[in-house]
């Protein structure tokens, strides 16, 4: 996984490009940062920013984050949880795994819970993530959105921080699921969001939508 020891930026690229596919921009990036850290240290993530930063916003931003914080995450998975007591069913919209992870572990085990996929060049193949759940999380398709609705429903995703307009950045499929009509459907809309600020490079592969779409945004 080094980024010194491969012979240009495509063995990274590709490999970096194939684990965001199946766990999400910012779980890949948390997981290349991790291994970088053991192997080389700040040098080895600068040089991975080099050849990642531009076409990965997200990894440049995390990588950023994991520097100034030594990897610590800011990440407030008790606020999310606690904006989400009471729900029967949570329909978390894009894949980003850690995240899910620490939802599926924190809400209450009779809630339902269903995952929309992530849509466009980032879509993968998630039969391994799903299979890890052993039947806790549902993939849903964006057709199945309004079996979800109710007044004990919650619709989560991951927000991958917020610039000074209070513009959110978020995936596409979360873009796809809301609408006019969904805001009023669902009891809690919830951003999780993993950076504290947003990517200082433009921010490819997420879309911006209002803060202020989300009841609960920690």
């Amino acid at each position: 996984m080094s980024a010194a020891s491969s012979n240009g930026p495509s063995p990274i690229v590709d490999s970096f490009f194939a684990a965001a596919q199946e766990l999400g921009m910012w779980t890949a990036s948390r997981l290349y940062l991790r291994e970088m850290t053991r192997e080389g240290g700040a040098p080895a993530i600068e040089a991975a920013r080099e050849l990642l930063g531009q076409r990965f916003p997200i990894f440049d931003a995390a990588a950023s984050e994991w520097l100034e914080s030594d990897g610590a995450s800011s990440i407030d998975i008790p606020a999310a949880l606690r904006a989400l007591e009471g729900v029967a069913r949570l329909l978390v919209v894009g894949v980003d795994v850690d995240p899910l992870d620490a939802l599926v572990d924190g809400v209450d085990p009779a809630t339902r819970i269903g995952l929309v996929a992530g849509v466009g060049e980032l879509s993968g193949d998630l039969s391994r993530v799903l299979a890890n759940y052993q039947g806790r999380v549902a993939l849903v398709g964006l057709a199945d959105v309004p079996r979800w609705i109710g007044r004990k429903s919650a619709l989560a995703t991951v927000v991958y921080g917020v610039d000074s307009n209070d513009m959110a950045y978020t995936s596409l499929a979360w873009l796809r699921v809301l609408g006019p009509d969904t805001r009023t459907q669902f009891r809690t809309l919830l951003g999780i969001n993993v950076l504290e600020r947003s990517p200082s490079i433009h921010p490819r592969w997420v879309v911006a939508t209002p803060a202020d779409d989300f009841s609960a945004l920690v």
